[in-house]
């Protein structure tokens, strides 16, 4: 393992232990994180004459979304550097193999690990007193891992397109 993908490693778990430690806290104490976010919020909105205030859930909601979003995007850094990128197709080649479908492989064990952490951080919820798990919060996360991931792999390959280009 390179000392870049140790890194991300490093990050991914770290990112996960701050996701889920804030799963296992009560419903009265995520309750009042969120009140108070969201009285951030909406005092920043009110500086640039945003109007209305948002609620506790919809701050709440927009936290996970955020918070799996960049979780994607570290596992996306994490399962996709240290390769080869084939500069034509854009795809990432295993530096180990040189299979064609590696990056395939990478990709759904990607996917497999953010659909996995949105299970689990559900279900972390229902040992917090006050707290359960829905299906729609695992689908909230879920769609915010794809963003990262979706993201990060949309870059790479601009990038590489932009190398190619270059090169002709």
């Amino acid at each position: 393992m390179t000392k870049q993908r140790k890194i991300w490693f490093v990050l991914l778990v770290l990112l996960l232990c701050f996701i889920w430690g804030n799963s296992l806290m009560s419903a009265p104490v995520s309750t009042d994180i969120s009140e108070w976010f969201r009285g951030v919020f909406n005092e920043i909105a009110g500086v640039f004459g945003g109007g209305g205030t948002q609620s506790a859930g919809r701050i709440r909601k927009a936290a996970h979304f955020a918070e799996f979003a960049l979780l994607g995007v570290v596992a996306a850094l994490l399962m996709f550097s240290g390769g080869k990128q084939d500069y034509r197709s854009g795809a990432q080649k295993d530096v180990l193999k040189h299979k064609r479908g590696a990056g395939q492989g990478r990709l759904l064990l990607t996917l497999m690990l953010g659909l996995s952490a949105a299970c689990a951080d559900e279900l972390i919820q229902t040992c917090s007193p006050g707290r359960s798990a829905q299906v729609s919060d695992v689908l909230l996360d879920f769609s915010g891992y794809l963003t990262g991931v979706v993201f990060v792999r949309a870059v790479r390959y601009a990038a590489a397109q932009r190398r190619r280009k270059k090169r002709e």
